[in-house]
């Protein structure tokens, strides 16, 4: 699997900042908002919202909210959806969808989006795994290759391991 060349710009992590403003507390992103924000690229905020609504399958996607459904933010996978410290986890799952989304070419701001959906991280700490992940490429599937799902580090140095037995 070829790597996924991650390198998010000024504009884009501006972007991210002015998005993340119109997530509220449940994690509802308030589309209707965030379009009418004159500092949000909107092509941009298309590509984060369809990556935050499960990469591209519109699920969850109306004229003014965007939410991941139950289904996407708990994938039945195995292992955990969450952030704790500086390890990102994904479920089997989950860990699939992104692994098969980075080799079919989704946009950052679709990883980002997605990131940050399944997650809860906001989506400027989103974009440094984002990061991470263009350096780690095809091993994010070499690391759910046990089948439990993946910790990625949102730490500087770019690494990813299966999770453990829960």
């Amino acid at each position: 699997m070829e790597s996924l060349e991650i390198e998010l710009t000024d504009d884009e992590l501006s972007n991210l900042s002015a998005i993340e403003e119109h997530i509220d507390s449940d994690g509802q992103l308030s589309l209707t908002a965030a379009e009418d924000d004159s500092r949000i690229d909107q092509a941009f905020l298309e590509e984060f919202a369809e990556g935050y609504a499960s990469l591209g399958n519109g699920s969850g996607i109306s004229g003014q909210t965007v939410q991941p459904s139950e289904a996407t933010t708990s994938s039945n996978g195995v292992g955990i959806n969450t952030v704790i410290g500086s390890a990102m986890y994904l479920d089997s799952g989950n860990a699939s969808a992104l692994s098969a989304s980075m080799a079919t070419g989704v946009t950052v701001a679709g990883i980002v989006g997605f990131l940050t959906a399944k997650t809860g991280i906001g989506p400027v700490a989103a974009a440094t795994t984002a990061g991470a992940l263009g350096l780690i490429g095809g091993l994010s599937a070499l690391c759910n290759s046990w089948g439990r799902g993946i910790v990625m580090s949102t730490g500087p140095t770019p690494v990813c391991w299966s999770q453990p037995e829960w």
